[in-house]
């Protein structure tokens, strides 16, 4: 098998755009977001049909190659407002669920406890659905529903913020226990948590186009996990599991566009490079004091984002979006 571990490097930031300088929020959708909700929801009804049927190898990749593609395109696709964010949403977390619980069923190993609450998602997604198109019928005497109109809804200054480091952490101990799934009981208790998280996510994700767009790809990357080993239980080789080439072809779109999401967050400031010119390891702390919490260690000779160097004490980007502080006299401006 390839070296998991690898997307430990990889699964770093992702890319955002320039942003507002005020918090926004989405708006209702309107008729023309239902239609292209509507088409979404129309590419996705085939391929949610074959997963209660993926009974051979070569059904299943199918089904693997089908959902991703569809999911792969659902966030230019998807009208970012209220109602058909959360409906493609929820579409998009019963996909992956149901290619997993299709690998368990080829394998023989307990599928319906990730089937029965896919099932349930894709029925409250269709009630939401349904009540959606039901508010844009026409009622006797009343005017034609309206159009949605453009809206900038790139994130502000404080949803980045919020999306680097906070909600990433949270990716990072998804994904850290899913790379230690070792046995069915493992598998199943990395579902339960990764459930829990994602509805925790879809709950936290600031209301701006960047934030989804995130948000999207990371539900989409904690399926293919689950997806990745229930076709490793059905004894599908490594070299046949298209799971594991969309993970590394997702996680290589995570690092490709790391950078643009640390540009983002200092755009408004001047970055220096540093580097740590203390012998062995020195900690990054909270705050510019030692009795702050370490909340990183860097190696001597490492490289620092510094973001103030104005005290005793350098404010320094994290590579997981965070502002940390390393005492001044531990970096220096020529590598040691």
């Amino acid at each position: 098998m390839r070296p998991i571990l690898l997307l430990m490097v990889l699964l770093l930031f992702y890319p955002v755009s320039i942003a507002q300088d005020q918090d926004g929020s989405f708006p209702p959708c309107m008729l023309e977001d239902f239609e292209k909700l509507a088409q979404l929801k129309s590419d996705y009804d085939p391929f949610n049909r074959l997963g209660y049927r993926a009974v051979s190898v070569d059904l299943l990749r199918a089904l693997a190659e089908q959902q991703y593609e569809w999911r792969r395109g659902l966030n230019d696709g998807l009208p970012h407002c209220i109602e058909a964010l959360e409906i493609g949403w929820l579409m998009s977390q019963v996909s992956g669920d149901i290619v997993a619980s299709a690998g368990l069923t080829l394998a023989d190993q307990q599928a319906s406890r990730i089937l029965a609450p896919a099932t349930r998602t894709r029925f409250a997604m269709e009630e939401l659905f349904e009540n959606f198109e039901d508010s844009l019928l026409p009622v006797e005497d009343s005017p034609a529903p309206a159009v949605a109109e453009e809206v900038n809804l790139a994130c502000s200054d404080l949803q980045l913020e919020v999306l680097a480091p906070t909600i990433l952490l949270g990716f990072h101990e998804i994904l850290d226990m899913g790379l230690v799934v070792d046995n069915l009981q493992d598998y199943f208790t990395y579902f339960y948590t990764q459930n829990k998280w994602r509805q925790d996510l879809w709950q936290q994700l600031p209301e701006c186009s960047e934030a989804v767009e995130y948000g999207l790809l990371m539900n989409q990357i904690a399926g293919e996990f689950l997806s990745m080993y229930a076709f490793k239980m059905a004894g599908i080789s490594d070299e046949e599991n298209p799971s594991v080439d969309h993970v590394f072809e997702d996680t290589a779109r995570f690092e490709a566009l790391r950078e643009e999401l640390i540009a983002a967050l200092d755009r408004k400031t001047t970055v220096k490079t540093y580097f740590v010119v203390a012998g062995g390891r020195v900690n990054i702390r909270s705050c510019g004091s030692t009795s702050c919490a370490v909340i990183g260690i860097f190696d001597r000779g490492e490289e620092l984002r510094v973001i103030d160097d104005s005290g005793d004490w350098y404010q320094i980007r994290l590579p997981d979006g965070r502002k940390g502080y390393i005492a001044g006299y531990l970096a220096g401006a020529d590598p040691p």
